[in-house]
This record gives C-alpha cells, sequence and structure tokens, in this order.
C-alpha cells in the first residue's frame, strides 16, 4: 500500500490525524525490532546483555537466533526439570513463559 493511498476503515474515510496514526502503526508493525532473551534462577536483568543470554531478535518477519536460543534448546531437551526456572523478557521488559516466547516467534522464519 502507497503511503499516499487514503486508508478506509468499514467504509469511512480516515481524518487526516487517523491516517498519520494508521500508518505509523503500521510501520511500527512492519519494522519493529524486539530482543529477547533468556534468565535462569541465578542470573539478573544485568547478565541478559550477556551473548549467551540473548535468545535473538525479531525483525522483518524473521527471527535471528543468537547463543541463548540455543541454550533455550538444550533445556528443553535435556534438562526439563529445570524449565520451571527460566525467565524470558524482550527489550521493552514484558516476561513471557517458553511457551509465550515460541508463540511469539512461531509465525517467524528462523534464521540460526
Amino acid at each position: 500500500m502507497d503511503l499516499l493511498t487514503p486508508l478506509f476503515v468499514s467504509r469511512k474515510v480516515l481524518s487526516p490525524r487517523e491516517k498519520k496514526y494508521s500508518v505509523l502503526t503500521n510501520m511500527l508493525t512492519i519494522y519493529s525490532c524486539m530482543t529477547y532473551y533468556i534468565l535462569l534462577s541465578q542470573d539478573s536483568e544485568q547478565d541478559s546483555y550477556y551473548h549467551a543470554n540473548q535468545l535473538g531478535e525479531s525483525s522483518f518477519k524473521k527471527f535471528y537466533c543468537d547463543d541463548g536460543y540455543q541454550v533455550l534448546i538444550k533445556l528443553i531437551q535435556n534438562y526439563p526439570d529445570k524449565l520451571s526456572e527460566v525467565q524470558i523478557i524482550d527489550s521493552a521488559k514484558h516476561h513471557y513463559t517458553i511457551e509465550e516466547f515460541l508463540d511469539e516467534i512461531k509465525e517467524l522464519e528462523l534464521i540460526v
């Protein structure tokens, strides 16, 4: 869609303010970038900056895996009893369960 094309919602022409907000929202949705981190029970949020704690980054409908993603996979496969100790946070400080995180990235193409 061209950014200059009028936007219609329920056959109603949007006001200039609504158009601007809608275009900005669409741009943020398309170009948003989020980094995800894995923290174990002994880790603090400061530890999330280490490469081993970075799960990866979502951008442009892709998920670029970092070292933390491999850590998560190994935990799931080899240490299922430790999964209750895992915290996942994103760069906006939202917290996720493992299931919620996997739901967040399931539609994205994984780039390992």
